[in-house]
């Protein structure tokens, strides 16, 4: 037995015992095992304390200073007891970890454990599952981690590393696909709780937990919504699975078998489907995770018969919907093409037009000499490219926004895809022609813009020419009365 993590583990639970229902929070993390209390301080109480811990660091909050510091403020009535809203008590880990060969993790507390593990990345690239020592426990394997119990450990001996298990790569490297998050779907990675040992001992409070976790990860792996309250599941019908702390795991390797199924071989689709079809076919609405356990082994027979009597004997028949989606997208798609086009043909008649009037205009003018007309028709032709393209702009927006409505519409409500897949479709069938029809849009009021100014330097040069006519006309008439005056 190792004397230090003993004293940590004695040290850490007269903290616990000593504040009881004062502990606000436990944060086990990687690196710092953090304790926040709060509760009205004593300064006695304070001091005593203070002289009971030796392994952990005690600071006080809202200052942040170590608590023997303050108190040594406190009796230079710089600060007072008063003003301390909570303690934050802290371990670091690293200055005890390295005494131990291959040791990677050590933790006291189960749950803020599971909750900090959960969010690294673990790839099936792992040579060696990671060694991780707790109090009181019974030694246990999962994919990844390798439990030990603190009271086995030797300074003098080094911790075995236990190589990964190899035939876990590839549905590892499937489930990291799925989602693109390098094996981890936000904190969701059910494969961190799938324990190697067959011999579960239910009484094990740590594998009760993972056994637990497994449960919620899974869930929110196939459930099509997830809140604070439910999972929501959608087969032949809604199904919601309320959330729970407290249920059973009776059987759990079949909700593992289940899971390795989904995320192995081939067809995940059409897997996917099955499973969420049974499901919906033997719980009823608003039933919590216990229920759902209860009906685990018959919901997996059932899958099993699903798959190896239709999906593996008539694929086409069964996925037929997946192929209705794709002709629905390219319609929606064709829709957006045709809204595009006929843009471009709006765009081309009203610009011939737009250029024959402005022709028109500016001839009539030049021929009749006439400024008012000049102006009269840069006037009407600027206003008329205004709300011309304005009207061009709302009536493709509309057209957009129903577009997108319907398209949204349908695609939410095909259950057989997974959101990553719902995505693609929305890229490449409704947002990319989208874009191409904005930019084409953008073009034509570019192309307004780049008319009117075009135009009106047309107009300014007619005015200054018809202008300079003008006054060379002028200029000659006086010029010709001075010559006869003088004359």
């Amino acid at each position: 037995m190792n004397t230090l993590f003993v004293e940590l583990f004695n040290e850490y639970n007269s903290i616990r015992t000593h504040f009881g229902k004062n502990v606000k929070k436990v944060n086990d993390d990687i690196e710092i095992l953090s304790i926040t209390i709060v509760k009205v301080f004593s300064k006695v109480e304070l001091e005593e304390f203070s002289e009971k811990i030796n392994r952990f660091k005690i600071f006080v909050n809202p200052s942040g200073m170590f608590l023997s510091d303050y108190l040594d403020e406190v009796a230079e009535q710089i600060y007072t007891i008063e003003e301390i809203t909570e303690l934050n008590i802290q371990l670091e880990k690293s200055e005890f970890i390295q005494f131990f060969s291959n040791l990677d993790y050590f933790f006291f507390d189960v749950e803020s454990m599971l909750k900090n593990l959960s969010k690294k990345t673990y790839s099936s690239t792992n040579p060696y599952k990671l060694n991780i020592v707790l109090p009181e426990i019974n030694s246990f394997e999962t994919i990844f981690f390798n439990f030990t119990s603190i009271e086995t450990l030797n300074r003098e001996s080094k911790l075995t590393l236990v190589e990964t298990d190899q035939s876990y790569n590839d549905p590892l490297d499937f489930f990291s696909s799925l989602y693109k998050l390098e094996l981890t779907y936000g904190n969701t990675n059910p494969f961190l709780y799938i324990i190697k040992n067959f011999h579960i001992n239910t009484k094990d409070e740590l594998q009760k937990s993972i056994m637990k976790r497994f449960y919620i990860d899974f869930l929110d792996f196939i459930s099509d919504q997830s809140d604070e309250n439910n999972f929501l599941i959608r087969g032949n019908k809604s199904l919601k699975i309320n959330k729970s702390v407290d249920f059973s795991t009776l059987n759990y390797y079949e909700l593992v078998n289940l899971f390795m199924f989904l995320i192995s071989g081939e067809k995940f689709l059409e897997k996917i489907t099955i499973v969420k079809n049974v499901f919906t076919l033997y719980l009823n609405d608003e039933i919590s995770i216990g229920t759902f356990d209860e009906k685990l082994e018959k919901i997996w027979k059932t899958i099993q018969h699903y798959f190896h009597n239709y999906i593996t004997d008539d694929l086409k028949d069964f996925f037929k919907d997946r192929d209705s989606l794709f002709k629905e997208a390219m319609t929606v798609s064709k829709s957006i093409k045709d809204q595009t086009d006929k843009l471009y043909t709006a765009i081309n008649s009203s610009l011939i037009s737009l250029v024959i009037g402005v022709t028109i205009s500016a001839y009539t003018s030049f021929a009749r000499d006439d400024v008012f007309i000049l102006v009269v028709s840069l006037i009407v032709f600027i206003s008329f490219s205004v709300v011309y393209y304005q009207f061009s702009k709302k009536h493709v927006n509309e057209r957009i926004t129903l577009i997108k409505d319907q398209f949204n519409h349908f695609v939410d409500n095909i259950y057989i895809l997974e959101n990553t897949e719902k995505e693609t479709f929305k890229a490449k069938y409704l947002l990319l022609p989208i874009k191409i029809l904005n930019n084409v849009l953008l073009r034509f009021k570019y192309l307004i813009v780049y008319m009117n100014i075009s135009v009106f330097f047309l107009f300014f040069l007619l005015a200054i020419k018809t202008f300079l006519i003008k006054f060379y006309d002028s200029f000659l008439m006086i010029t010709k009365i001075i010559i006869r005056i003088l004359v």
